[in-house]
């Protein structure tokens, strides 16, 4: 999903931390942070 489509969607989704990765980091930088940053939810919205 590119950023666009992220702000479409509900943000229950996603915890703070996520958000603020999802403004801070690329696609690349995420895939390098601790999954336990991430809910089952929010990594499944990266696959």
């Amino acid at each position: 999903l590119d950023n666009n489509q992220l702000k479409g969607l509900p943000s229950e989704i996603f915890s703070k931390n996520t958000w603020l990765s999802v403004l801070l980091l690329n696609n690349n930088q995420l895939k390098n942070l601790p999954s336990s940053i991430f809910s089952n939810n929010n990594r499944l919205a990266w696959l």
